[in-house]
């Protein structure tokens, strides 16, 4: 029972990404994109699917209404499901990351399983995941770089639109903010696209102020990532 509840989850969270790019799809552009096998479970491409406006996989979309979500910690055994919602949130958004779709899309199995082994990255991290009728809708990193301990960072925020308005962001900056302080943490950092004007309000309500000069989103880009911090109590 347990394996065709993960072959379920795992189809579902296919048709959730799938419908994130059919929404970046239009005339003018052509996405190809490897589809995942998730079917077989083994997380290998299957075959390529041109995307074009009118041209899909048929998928539904989802409408979590009224929805409880709750949030948890990604373990692991999670790697398939953090590295099916990263993609999606790059896809859907691909204005507010640092890194795009394109290139995560290619990386192997391993890095994504690397990056929940707790005698690896995650040993310095809060990988968190928000889930709506056990369907993953939001995203979060809490992360620490060594040696610099005093500060946490916040990286790879994103909740699906579908469930967006119903506090799932300001739970994530919660979690994280609660967990740097009880590490010891001075302050919690992050990054947000200037003209993503519903990120930096979320955040200047939650006590970030900027910190510093703007910059680059990533290389070429002509997008400005502002730097944002928050003092914590554990601060001389």
């Amino acid at each position: 029972m347990r394996g065709a509840h993960n072959k379920s989850l795992q189809v579902r969270l296919t048709r959730h990404l799938l419908l994130l790019l059919q929404k970046q799809a239009s005339p003018q552009t052509h996405l190809t994109l490897n589809v995942l096998k998730f079917v077989s479970g083994d997380m290998k491409p299957a075959r390529s699917l041109d995307i074009r406006a009118g041209f899909l996989i048929p998928v539904m979309q989802q409408d979590y209404g009224m929805s409880e979500f709750r949030i948890r910690t990604l373990c692991p055994e999670d790697w398939a499901t953090y590295k099916l919602t990263r993609l999606a949130s790059l896809a859907d958004s691909p204005d507010s990351f640092g890194s795009t779709y394109e290139r995560e899309a290619l990386f192997p199995d391993s890095e994504w399983q690397s990056r929940l082994e707790p005698t690896e990255r995650a040993k310095n991290a809060l990988p968190l995941v928000a889930e709506c009728d056990g369907i993953p809708v939001g995203l979060s990193w809490g992360l620490v770089h060594e040696p610099d301990s005093n500060v946490a960072h916040v990286y790879q925020m994103w909740v699906s639109p579908e469930a967006r308005g119903k506090g799932i962001a300001k739970s994530f900056l919660g979690r994280i903010t609660a967990w740097a302080e009880a590490r010891g943490c001075e302050s919690v950092a992050l990054s947000v696209t200037t003209v993503n004007d519903a990120a930096v309000s979320l955040y200047c309500s939650a006590g970030f102020v900027p910190s510093g000069e703007a910059e680059e989103l990533r290389k070429g880009s002509a997008l400005r990532s502002q730097p944002m911090v928050r003092v914590l109590r554990n601060a001389a």
